[in-house]
């Protein structure tokens, strides 16, 4: 078995989140990199760089090149994510994703800029952050949702066209262990359908080229297939949510974090693997067990031979006061002791 690559360990900054720090960029990258992280996820937002067709804030795309290169200078490698968050309102309007000409059109040139704009400064390229989301407004009308589906999955063969050269394309699936709600027919149903359009469906059109539907058909798009360097994925931990964490949901969450390690590693394409971990969780002492779980479930991944090679913690920094945000780092710039105890113990770490 080939030896894994060290983890890097990330956390993922917008810079219109209201944490400051876009005021506090300089204080911030140093402060991250002193603590152990690596690399930072960093969220292009296209509504606020594009806020209207064919129209660019030049001011917002130099506010990412200095905060790039503070970073950089710092020793953290950087990420953009060129889609993760809303699509402008605009684009909706035409139709977005659920319009095969309106993405044909917007999609590709919004990707042109970004790569020429950082393409030089950047370590890696988030396409799409779970691309599932941008055909959810047409879920209710099955036709259309089957055709946003294909049309997000050539956006993003677009996009790998327009991208690839020497930094990799991180994808970015949002995934969860999807159970069903009870035991009914109905129930079982809608759970595999969920669980086929999270994992199925880019698993294999990463892999083989071919996108699958749950209720059966396909499609094949040129170029889909291998059109990822880094399979990624993105997970909201579910334990303890709304209820005292103990020591048996802590072990639950880090046998379903070890397996849909475990499921990217066996079921998508021969790649590197990515993941994207958010905890929000009120209590900074749960989320530290929780984060504890975590590394260990990393730990056993990477044991059985799983490439996991980048862990982001989303956000790195806490934002609005009195959100529940879950970040390694608080709002004054203190690491939380649950933010000691990942950056400690998380294989790499």
């Amino acid at each position: 078995m080939a030896e894994t690559a060290p983890l890097q360990l990330g956390v993922a900054i917008a810079l219109s989140e209201a944490n400051d720090v876009a005021a506090r960029f300089a204080e911030d990258v140093t402060l991250l990199a002193s603590v152990g992280v690596q690399r930072i996820r960093l969220a292009i937002e296209w509504p606020l760089v594009q806020p209207r067709a064919g129209r660019i804030d030049n001011a917002r795309i130099e506010s990412y090149l200095t905060f790039i290169a503070a970073a950089r200078a710092a020793g953290l490698a950087i990420d953009a994510a060129l889609n993760d968050g809303p699509t402008p309102g605009w684009f909706d309007d035409e139709g977005g994703f659920g319009d095969a000409k309106t993405a044909g059109r917007w999609w590709p040139r919004w990707v042109d800029i970004v790569a020429e704009s950082l393409g030089d400064e950047v370590q890696g390229w988030l396409p799409m952050a779970q691309p599932l989301r941008f055909a959810k407004p047409w879920k209710g009308d099955t036709l259309r949702y089957l055709d946003a589906l294909t049309t997000t999955a050539v956006g993003w063969r677009d996009a790998w066209r327009i991208l690839r050269g020497s930094v990799p394309i991180i994808g970015d699936l949002g995934v969860r262990d999807v159970r069903p709600v009870d035991e009914s027919i109905p129930a079982r149903r809608d759970a595999r359908a969920e669980d086929h359009l999270r994992w199925r469906m880019w698993l294999r059109g990463w892999r083989d080229g071919v996108i699958t539907f749950p209720e059966g058909g396909q499609r094949h798009i040129d170029d889909l297939a291998g059109s990822v360097d880094v399979v990624g994925i993105s997970t909201v931990c579910d334990a303890a949510i709304d209820r005292p964490l103990t020591d048996e949901m802590a072990l639950g969450w880090e046998d379903r974090l070890g397996g849909m390690l475990r499921r990217t590693g066996e079921d998508g394409p021969d790649r590197p693997v990515a993941l994207t971990l958010r905890f929000p969780h009120r209590s900074d002492d749960d989320r530290r067990q929780l984060l504890e779980s975590s590394a260990r479930a990393l730990r056993d991944a990477r044991s059985d031979g799983i490439r996991l090679d980048i862990t982001w913690i989303s956000p790195g920094i806490d934002t609005a006061a009195g959100r529940v945000d879950g970040g390694l780092i608080d709002r004054d710039r203190n690491l939380k002791p649950s933010g000691a105890a990942w950056l400690e113990r998380a294989p790499g770490g």
